[in-house]
Order: structure tokens, then sequence, then C-alpha cells
């Protein structure tokens, strides 16, 4: 499980590690589940996993989402520990 506080409608696309806490800032509008869409795409590009293997478990209408990314073929830099 994947705990990430996004924010739509931003700059460019990005991921900030903070601590334990994880932020990723989208480009696409919290319209129409646009953003929703863009971060699932992101983290499956980011995982090297289809897009199927990443799911919104809560958070979908909330900044803050609970995201389960199914047998990951890589762990990036900002969602490991160290």
């Amino acid at each position: 499980m994947l705990r990430v506080r996004v924010t739509p409608g931003a700059g460019a696309d990005r991921f900030e590690r903070n601590g334990d806490s994880l932020r990723i800032s989208i480009k696409a509008p919290p319209e129409d589940g646009k953003a929703n869409a863009r971060l699932v795409k992101l983290l499956a590009k980011a995982f090297k996993v289809p897009q199927s293997d990443v799911v919104i478990t809560s958070g979908h209408t909330s900044r803050t989402k609970t995201l389960r990314v199914c047998s990951p073929r890589v762990i990036p830099n900002f969602a490991s520990d160290g």
C-alpha cells in the first residue's frame, strides 16, 4: 500500500519525498477523474506495471489517497524507505 498526498493542477508532474510522506504533483486538473487517471498512469510508469495494476483503494475525491500497486517490477526511489 502506498499513501500519497496529491496536488492536482500543478505546473509539472513530480514526486517529492519528505520524511515519511510522499507528495505527488499532477498537471491534470481535479475534474472528471483526470487527476486520478494521470496519477495512475504516472505510478504505473514508475513501477513498470500496467495501469490496471495500480488501484486507488481510498481517497478517490480526496487529496490524500491510498493506492495498491500489484507486483511492481521495480521500486522507485521515492517509494523506498531509504
